[in-house]
């Protein structure tokens, strides 16, 4: 039953993810292809992991999403990074690739105006990065370890030993193209032929198109003025690293061979959404 409903708010996050990039009619489309997606709908009736760390990736990177211009948000994503941590692994990734995305912000702001910091009482880029930082740094750290009486005792020796289980993961089989792996590296092509094979193909089909033209926005957006960044901030470039960074970790030859397509379902939310730009 949590998993259900972790997954029913993933699906209501893509809306707001949706609607935040292009409009609510791409909201509701990607919301929609998120739903009947076969294989996450499958992994949503499971008392794992999987589902519930979709929903917190998410959680975190649309609350990261708003602090790019919002301290409050910057404190939301602190306890929600906390509450990623307290699920599952997978969201140690999450906080270097927004890092990325709040350093070319900051970046952009420098070139464009010629100053770091904003002038008089208003706030840059690097303010909204700091607090979020902090947030993620400190709150994180206290959700993680209030969640977990474990941890309250013996505090670093249980903390090297969660540590050593995951750098010491232990590899599932995977018959993969009449090939059965079971030790590492592993084909690179895995995650990309897998999602090819187990998405619809309208869903691919309007993604494609999606992906094409948020191409061109990203390019534009890098060679726009400083109005539009200050609005809304580098929302096609967040877009990107939430899209891809889940699916790459898995691609990389040395990680722990883990399986199926569960492990970079928060990926997922970001290609339904690619499907709603792309119907519309």
């Amino acid at each position: 039953l949590p998993s259900m409903v972790m997954w029913g708010l993933t699906i209501a996050l893509t809306y707001l993810i949706g609607r935040a990039l292009q409009s609510r009619a791409a909201g509701v489309v990607g919301a929609l292809a998120l739903l009947c997606l076969p294989r996450a709908y499958f992994h949503a009736h499971f008392a794992c992991f999987d589902v519930p760390v979709t929903f917190t990736w998410v959680l975190t990177a649309f609350c990261a999403l708003r602090a790019l211009r919002s301290r409050r948000w910057a404190v939301a994503s602190g306890v929600a990074l906390g509450l990623g941590f307290a699920t599952k692994l997978n969201t140690f990734f999450l906080p270097f690739a927004l890092f990325f995305v709040f350093a070319y912000d900051a970046w952009r702001y420098r070139r464009e105006t010629g100053a770091w910091r904003a002038a008089g009482e208003a706030r840059g880029p690097l303010t909204y990065m700091a607090w979020t930082a902090g947030s993620m740094l400190l709150l994180g750290a206290v959700v993680f370890f209030a969640h977990w009486p474990w941890l309250w005792w013996d505090t670093v020796a249980r903390l090297r030993e969660y540590i050593a289980f995951h750098a010491r993961h232990v590899h599932y089989p995977v018959d993969y193209l009449g090939t059965l792996w079971y030790d590492p590296p592993f084909p690179v092509h895995f995650p990309f032929v897998m999602t090819l094979t187990t998405v619809p193909v309208a869903t691919l089909l309007l993604s494609g198109i999606g992906l094409w033209v948020l191409v061109g926005r990203t390019l534009a957006r890098h060679k726009g003025g400083v109005d539009a960044l200050r609005s809304t901030g580098p929302v096609e470039l967040w877009f990107w690293v939430n899209l891809l960074v889940p699916i790459l970790v898995i691609a990389a030859p040395h990680t722990p061979i883990f399986g199926g397509i569960k492990h970079w379902l928060p990926s997922m939310p970001f290609f339904a959404v690619a499907a709603g730009l792309g119907a519309e």
